[in-house]
């Protein structure tokens, strides 16, 4: 789940999407299939050592069949949008949940820059059941959370939506 901020809100040509790609360091983005030119990427770790083959964090932009860091400007006007975004939501389904009680992760594609924000979720049941979703406290980062269904079990649960805003004040 993910916000999709196309490119002609950048300025460019509206074809490609940000994070369609995500990758741990610059080693993992080469695992990746189906690229087309232009398509961007975010790179969350630095990789290799200074000099020596040291691939950036950052974004990339596949360009001639290959993954090239992109431009300054590029990497600013990104920043500037990805900053500002102050709202994340998604919906996990049910079979994403597993153990005892129904736990499930929700990893944000752009993690917050720290744990500061709130979290309303609500579910989808089929015979109109009740659940009780929690989100485990101790589990709550920058980069995302785990919700508990405080049930070991879901039969009827058909998804759990949810929304995470930033603290403060635009």
């Amino acid at each position: 789940m993910g916000v999709v901020i196309h490119l002609d809100t950048l300025g460019g040509n509206g074809v490609s999407s940000l994070w369609k790609y995500t990758a741990i360091n610059y080693a993992d983005l080469l695992t990746k299939t189906g690229m087309n030119e232009g398509d961007l990427a975010i790179v969350y770790n630095s990789q290799g050592v200074w000099l020596i083959n040291r691939k950036l964090k950052g974004v990339y932009m596949y360009q001639s069949g290959v993954w090239e860091y992109a431009n300054q400007e590029l990497q600013t006007k990104i920043e500037q949008i990805t900053s500002s975004l102050k709202e994340k939501s998604g919906e996990v389904l049910a079979a994403s949940f597993a153990g005892n009680p129904k736990r499930a992760s929700v990893v944000f594609s752009t993690p917050f820059s720290d744990n500061n924000y709130s979290i309303a979720l609500t579910t989808n049941s089929l015979a109109n059941s009740a659940y009780n979703p929690k989100v485990d406290s101790a589990t709550k980062t920058a980069n995302g959370f785990t919700i508990s269904m405080s049930a070991n079990i879901i039969t009827s649960l058909t998804s759990c939506m949810w929304i995470a805003t930033k603290h403060g004040e635009n």
